[in-house]
């Protein structure tokens, strides 16, 4: 583990030190006891988390944290509670992500993964109506993903949305209206993990001494909808203009070799647990080794937009319509699996919020 560190460290200039300042505009929005990898809010202020269990916890999925601080199940107990033998299409098998669409709802993607297998009648996503409390559709992705796929994040384009899957790695962009889908830019250099994921200036290693290699993870659509902007967990950042994506979709004669032929770099992005983009088309990502959150310019161009040491894998970031960008510090590369077992997160685990200049894009949620 030294010697990772030390080769990443050389490798990765500005590597943070344990001694770095804190940054005064970060702001300590909560305390929770289990780590989050996604974090959206709603216009009125009301706060949905997902939890997940890499810490050795148990507990709910997906929450919704009241006014009083306590995490209470969304939308009810019942969909928190998937045990073998029950019907995997009426209940959470594994909350991956959740955010609040431009259609005011919340959407939730449901991997079905089991930390040994993949369930594929459990890989869905579930809308709900935030008035109601009420599931309004579920969309079945058993079809679209394979025995070895992780259904990982979610981004709108009017009718069309677009997944990754970070298991089998590929894009799937999906009809929303019919609920018709394709998985596209299949086992490209841009969708394939190459490189394993690192933290903190450390390649993570599980207890056999295999590397961890998560393919397309994070993706972003331009305010206007014209460009799909992803990657791999590793990095770096890639670019295709949507049109080429929407229209294999629904053409299927269009060979997917020949969507990745429009695929081009976009910016030079390292390691990352998350992104979000604002109504200027600005796209911020985390920096897991750094632990900088990088501010990257329509055009490519990439700045340090806020370094602290408390940025411990940034994942599931957030930005509300007061301009505030939600920082939920994971510590995913603290987990037990990447150090023989020991656990190294430091508990409570920290949501921060920091002020920038433009809220969201309207394409991707109000």
């Amino acid at each position: 583990m030294i010697n990772s560190w030390i080769q990443l460290s050389l490798l990765v200039p500005g590597v943070t030190s344990t001694g770095a300042a804190h940054d005064p505009r970060l702001q300590l929005a909560f305390s929770i006891d289990r780590p989050s990898q996604g974090s959206s809010i709603t216009p009125d202020g009301r706060i949905f988390l997902q939890l997940t269990t890499f810490d050795g916890s148990t507990g709910p999925g997906l929450v919704e944290r009241k006014s009083n601080g306590s995490p209470t199940p969304y939308p009810n107990k019942h969909w928190n509670s998937w045990s073998d033998g029950m019907d995997p299409s009426t209940a959470f098998v594994s909350v991956a992500a959740q955010r609040i669409g431009p259609d005011g709802q919340l959407w939730v993607i449901d991997n079905g993964y089991l930390g040994d297998a993949v369930i594929l009648e459990g890989v869905k996503v579930v809308t709900f109506n935030l008035t109601t409390n009420q599931v309004t559709r579920i969309y079945p992705f058993g079809n679209l993903t394979h025995s070895d796929s992780l259904l990982d994040d979610i981004r709108f384009n009017g009718r069309v949305a677009y997944f990754t899957d970070a298991g089998a790695a590929a894009i799937i962009a999906l009809d929303l209206a019919t609920g018709h889908g394709r998985r596209l830019l299949e086992n490209q250099p841009s969708t394939y993990g190459y490189m394993p994921t690192s933290g903190e200036g450390y390649l993570m290693r599980n207890s056999t001494g295999g590397f961890n290699f998560i393919h397309a993870d994070q993706l972003e659509v331009s305010p206007d909808g014209q460009y799909l902007h992803f990657q791999t967990t590793a990095g770096g950042m890639s670019v295709i203009p949507t049109k080429y994506l929407n229209a294999a979709l629904y053409d299927h004669s269009i060979p997917d070799d020949e969507v990745a032929k429009h695929v081009k770099p976009f910016a030079a992005t390292l390691c990352s647990g998350s992104t979000a983009t604002d109504a200027r088309g600005n796209i911020y990502i985390s920096d897991t080794n750094r632990l900088d959150i990088l501010k990257i310019a329509p055009n490519g161009t990439t700045s340090v937009f806020l370094h602290d040491p408390r940025l411990v894998w940034i994942d599931g970031m957030w930005l509300d319509g007061q301009k505030r960008l939600w920082l939920p510090a994971a510590q995913f590369n603290r987990a037990p699996e990447w150090h023989n077992g020991t656990n190294l997160i430091q508990k409570p685990i920290r949501i921060y919020t920091i002020d920038v200049e433009e809220g969201p894009a309207a394409i991707d949620h109000v």
